[in-house]
């Protein structure tokens, strides 16, 4: 059955500000079949296996000559068959045996993979003829030209074989005599570990024996079955940058077992910038990526708010705003003085005090006040502003705002020689 691949797709930013947003993705994980399966199921014999020695890194091998590599026995393990590791050596000391299959299975940045086998050991040597003894799992694996060994070691007696350069083991611990036992690991997270590699390229499978003999008695099995690389998931991240700029910024990379959506809050935006941004899946099989959207970060804006004159009243409401907020600008007289109106620019912008307003540009507000009677605007109500008052009641001149509240003395709506003779 062919397999199904991952996908992933980039959904609209949301909750965009001027320094801020949410990428979003959607992304399937696709069928949990196995990368490339090394089992003896799929590769029963020379065809497929090759005998191999095991050797440390540093050049120093750990076998002795082989006279019989490889064997096949039916009626165990859960398809019917199992492998069967043999050999007959004179060499005393570590020696170690192993089949091998030549794979190329390119592991991208954080995908995970997971290494799954079944492992059943028996062996027919005198245990007194061999200090330390176990069974292993080797992955061989390749990154910048270099090789690294891990080896998933079940010990069966004594200590664990030394390590060398770029030779990693890990306790797999004891299986169990004559029985089958199922292991899961985290192929991906142990590389890391161990060599500090994100990315690598596995290129071999290796079921091996390991032993420090003391005696010569000829004839060991350790016998497998099942051995397979497997899909751990995906990982997913999201990368943006700004419109024009060559370089992506990459978020963090989170693993998932099974499909969903994931939103990750990104800060540190440009204000009223235009962003390019797409979501990015990894996975045994390689990277995608989602299609590319846009999103254009809000504009800040300044609103200024100012009092003339100076010191008469107090107003609220300045600040930086983003695109479409809506501010509210407040003026109170202080004690003596009244509200006029808002200008900007020398023109009038409202004529209450509370000015709500939607931030599309920058803003500078001017609130006024006057004195009551203080008809000329100079800051003093004296006997000139009587004679204005009394004229334009009479409707001799003609009053600005500012003048017409100054000159409504009493505040009925109206200048009339009233107001005049509450100012014399």
């Amino acid at each position: 059955m062919a397999q199904v691949a991952p996908t992933v797709t980039t959904l609209p930013a949301t909750g965009v500000g001027a320094t801020s947003a949410t990428l979003n993705a959607q992304f399937t994980v696709g069928d949990a079949q196995h990368l490339q399966n090394p089992g003896f199921e799929d590769a029963l014999g020379p065809a497929n296996w090759n005998s191999a020695s095991l050797v440390r890194l540093d050049g120093e091998t750990e076998t002795g000559p082989i006279t019989a590599a490889f064997d096949r026995v039916t009626g165990y393990g859960r398809l019917g068959y199992m492998g069967r590791l043999r050999y007959e050596t004179s060499t005393l000391g570590w020696v170690g045996l192993a089949c091998e299959q030549r794979l190329n299975v390119t592991v991208p940045e954080g995908a995970p993979v997971v290494l799954s086998y079944l492992i059943r050991i028996q062996h027919e040597t005198r245990t007194s003829e061999v200090s330390d003894h176990g069974g292993l799992v080797e992955v061989e694996i390749s990154a910048g030209g270099v090789a690294y060994r891990l080896r998933y070691y079940h010990r069966r007696k004594g200590a664990l074989p030394p390590n060398a350069a770029r030779l990693h083991h890990v306790n797999a611990g004891d299986p169990g005599w004559r029985t089958w036992t199922a292991y899961e690991w985290p192929l991906t997270s142990d590389v890391q570990a161990a060599f500090g590699l994100s990315a690598f390229t596995v290129t071999a499978v290796r079921l091996g024996i390991l032993m420090n003999r003391q005696g010569l008695s000829p004839l060991i099995h350790w016998l497998w079955d099942d051995v397979e690389l497997k899909r751990g998931g995906v990982v997913v991240w999201h990368e943006y940058r700004r419109a024009g700029e060559p370089t992506w910024t990459r978020t963090a990379a989170v693993a998932y077992a099974g499909d969903g959506s994931q939103a990750v809050p990104v800060t540190g935006l440009t204000p009223g910038a235009t962003y390019r941004h797409r979501a990015a899946l990894a996975y045994a099989g390689g990277v995608i990526h989602g299609q590319e959207l846009e999103f254009g970060t809000l504009q800040v804006f300044t609103v200024q708010v100012n009092v003339h004159p100076p010191t008469s009243g107090i107003v609220g409401g300045g600040g930086a705003y983003t695109h479409g907020t809506t501010v509210t600008a407040t003026a109170t007289p202080n004690a003596g003085y009244r509200f006029v109106n808002w200008t900007e620019g020398g023109a009038e912008a409202w004529t209450t005090a509370s000015y709500t307003f939607t931030v599309t540009a920058d803003r500078d507000l001017v609130a006024h006040f006057v004195l009551p009677g203080d008809v000329n605007l100079d800051g003093v109500v004296d006997v000139r502003d009587v004679r204005i008052i009394h004229q334009a009641a009479l409707g001799l001149v003609t009053l600005s705002l500012a003048q017409r509240v100054a000159a409504d003395v009493n505040s009925d709506g109206t200048v009339t020689v009233a107001d005049a003779e509450t100012v014399a």
